[in-house]
């Protein structure tokens, strides 16, 4: 069955096509997740296209929909506000949907998080007309109806789900202590400090990973969640021994304890007697440390000595080569892991990998690393290099220890994690002459195509992923399809298998790496230059940031007209009244409600001004400008008027009538700085105490007075209520924020 799958703006219409139909409707926020207000009563509301789930077994009645790791999942995850999760099935135009609470609990627990649903079910549901119930074993159940109905389930959602009414919301002022207790019981955050409390505690590696993987699963897997009403009748974790005698005596528990030879049981006493104890320490203490532990515990021990040992890279490099991997993934992953250990990253967090004893259980070990957010961060940036790099280096490891029969391995010598790496890590896209950071390209961009389809599988780090699934006499394309989904999750929705089929068909295992001399780009495609574009009438926009440039054109054109040419860049249109949901920080906002998409890299900005001035007969001279490094980074001056009123408040009014003045002007600035996107301002390169005004270093010397403004950025605050002015006027003016200052 072909599945039509919706962007998430027609996911949405579909949505309000019913609930416009109610006097009491109303959209609060957002597109996909949205926040609405309905009969009364507020709902997050997610909406995700169902397919079929392409499980080893080949059933297909079973179904599923997948959710990402989202930046904005915490905030409904704390929120007390309902989250409703819907599935869509385009074919049978019906929903589907989970228990409120256990969704909202399974947010960002891992990277790709499955609800699943059957396929007969949702065609019932549209041939009766009616909701269907269906129970899912351990997964509880699934709700599937006809989207008319929508209205319907959500007035009526304690009907259907009874016990959200039961539950006692986290942050509610209502039993407060409950759900702190259970808080704490349910946080997979804990996973690393129990196997740090059962190490030192003397219990044996085997027994360690067995019991963090039962206490993991009864987590990530919703038991707890489908049961919270057990812990829920205690105040706090001292009273969970209790708990835990009736949880173990719900059949589905008994069962799977009895089928793993009581690990779960064994597990769960030892994980309350440690939630027990970190519930009496400093939160703010994220070690362990139990009163018979020597003071000076080494967290380390020979298999991390091992591990962290540079020395191996030499051989892992002629391994990978052996491997036949191309010369940029070589570089790209053997970089890598210098990157990791020489900058300190594995040493950070070495309790996660000094439970295990030995080399081939650290394959759990880089699980549990990868989802560490500053990690995970790192990984989705340089498009999940340092993920296959960590595989690939664990079984070369396994490999060379089995070769040498390195038994003693304390006579390795170990890094010093301190000094920098001979050589900075570059991306796979930068190994394959494509611009990076400054200009937020990647390979799927160059190669996607106006109807927003892929034309190319050019990620090196992907193609390793797929190797093993086609470069073999029996391929899986199954294997690959799951591959592709947790690689991009949404970001190609107008794929069909069919398409995917096709791409995977035109891989060339022998050169499947793509180089930069395939394409012919304009001469220039080098970081040391810049955009001019000159008008008819002598008027030159030349900026140091070449998207900058670009939007600056358009702003001085017709967007209108502009985004009537259809010029599409990873499936978003150039010119747009919408935001796109993957790209939205890429989207740069212009006059009348319009957006600039500035995801490319410099030559194709060449081609898409030239474009537009041939389009439009605008007559536009744009050439390829070389730049001075120093002068490319050097901040801005304040170019803005300082008011002279001294001893004065900063009063900001938004454009929607929000007003803010805080006691201290800082905050007034701080505030404005997360209004506009910190990101955003500090491209503006204002610039004060020789730095930008929103700098990502923190100096000895300005410490007291830099402010963080989210995303590892802050603000120099040290400046007088005049200057914060001219800088507020100068952001509000540049990124035409509209707002009304004034000083009182």
């Amino acid at each position: 069955m072909l599945i039509d799958k919706k962007d998430r703006a027609e996911l949405k219409k579909l949505f309000e096509e019913i609930l416009s139909n109610s006097a009491t409707y109303k959209h609060i926020e957002g597109v996909n997740p949205c926040l609405i207000y309905l009969d009364g009563v507020e709902y997050y509301i997610y909406i995700k296209n169902l397919s079929p789930a392409q499980l080893s077994n080949n059933n297909p009645d079973i179904w599923r929909i997948q959710l990402p790791i989202r930046d904005i999942f915490e905030q409904i995850k704390e929120s007390p506000i309902p989250f409703i999760l819907l599935g869509y099935d385009t074919y049978n135009d019906v929903y589907t949907t989970w228990n409120p609470h256990w969704a909202k609990q399974r947010l960002n627990v891992a990277k790709s998080v499955s609800f699943y649903s059957r396929l007969s079910v949702q065609e019932n549901a549209h041939t009766t007309g009616q909701i269907q119930r269906y129970e899912l074993n351990n997964d509880g159940e699934v709700l599937a109806f006809p989207r008319e109905k929508i209205s319907f389930f959500l007035v009526n959602l304690d009907v259907f789900f009874p016990d959200m009414s039961e539950y006692v919301a986290m942050g509610s002022r209502k039993r407060t202590e409950a759900n702190e207790a259970y808080r704490i019981l349910t946080n997979p955050k804990n996973i690393t400090d129990f196997a740090h409390y059962l190490a030192l505690s003397g219990i044996m590696d085997k027994s360690i990973r067995n019991y963090c993987l039962a206490i993991k699963n009864l987590i990530n897997s919703g038991l707890f969640s489908h049961n919270r009403k057990i812990f829920l009748a205690y105040d706090s974790v001292d009273e969970y021994p209790k708990a835990i005698q009736h949880f173990l005596k719900v059949p589905v528990i008994k069962e799977m304890d009895e089928s793993n030879q009581y690990i779960y049981s064994s597990a769960l006493q030892k994980y309350i007697d440690f939630i027990v104890v970190i519930s009496n320490f400093n939160p703010t203490v994220s070690t362990i440390v139990l009163e018979n532990e020597p003071l000076e515990y080494a967290k380390t021990n020979d298999v991390f000595d091992f591990f962290c040992n540079t020395d191996n890279l030499y051989f892992f490099r002629e391994y990978l080569e052996k491997r036949e991997l191309s010369e940029s993934s070589v570089n790209a992953y053997t970089n890598a892991i210098s990157r990791l250990i020489n900058k300190g990253y594995i040493h950070r967090y070495r309790d996660i990998f000094i439970i295990f004893s030995r080399i081939k259980d650290y394959f759990v070990a880089i699980e549990n690393f990868i989802s560490i957010p500053e990690i995970s961060e790192l990984n989705y940036n340089w498009k999940y290099v340092f993920s296959s790099a960590l595989n690939h280096y664990v079984r070369f490891l396994i490999d060379w220890q089995d070769i040498y029969n390195n038994s003693d391995l304390t006579k390795l010598e170990t890094i010093n994690y301190t000094e920098e790496p001979q050589r900075e890590l570059v991306s796979a896209s930068q190994e394959h002459g494509v611009e990076e950071s400054s200009e937020n390209t990647d390979l799927e961009e160059m190669f996607t195509d106006e109807e927003g389809k892929l034309t190319r599988i050019a990620n090196p780090t992907l193609i390793d992923l797929l190797r093993p699934c086609l470069d073999t006499e029996y391929k899986s394309t199954a294997c690959a399809f799951n591959i592709i989904e947790d690689f991009y999750d949404d970001r190609f929705p107008s794929m069909q298998m069919k398409d995917w089929q096709k791409l995977f068909d035109k891989i060339d295992w022998i050169n499947p790496f793509y180089s930069h001399d395939e394409l012919s780009e304009p001469e220039g495609k080098k970081k040391s230059h810049i955009l001019r574009v000159k008008f008819p009438d002598g008027t030159i926009i030349q900026e140091r940031i070449v998207a900058k440039t670009l939007v600056e054109v358009i702003r001085s054109a017709n967007p209108e007209q502009i985004a009537s040419l259809n010029i599409y860049l990873a499936g978003v249109n150039l010119v747009s009244k919408e935001l796109s949901e993957k790209y939205e920080k890429n989207q740069v906002p212009i006059q009348d409600g319009y957006y600039v998409m500035t995801l490319s890299d410099t030559p194709r900005k060449y081609k898409i001004l030239k474009t537009i001035s041939d389009a439009l007969d605008l007559n536009l001279s744009v050439d390829f400008i070389s730049i001075d490094d120093s002068e490319q980074t050097q901040a801005k001056p304040l170019q803005y008027l300082i008011p002279g009123q001294s001893r004065a408040k900063i009063r900001v009014t938004f454009p929607n009538g929000r007003v803010t003045q805080e006691g201290r002007v800082s905050n007034t600035l701080v505030d404005v700085i997360k209004y506009a996107g910190a990101e955003k301002v500090r491209e503006l390169n204002i610039s004060i105490n020789n730095d930008n005004l929103v700098t990502n270093k923190l100096t000895p010397t300005y410490e007291s007075s830099l402010k963080p403004v989210g995303a590892d950025l802050f603000v120099h605050t040290n400046s007088s209520t005049q200057t914060k002015f001219a800088q507020i006027q100068q952001i509000s003016d540049e990124l035409i924020l509209g707002l009304k200052l004034e000083l009182i």
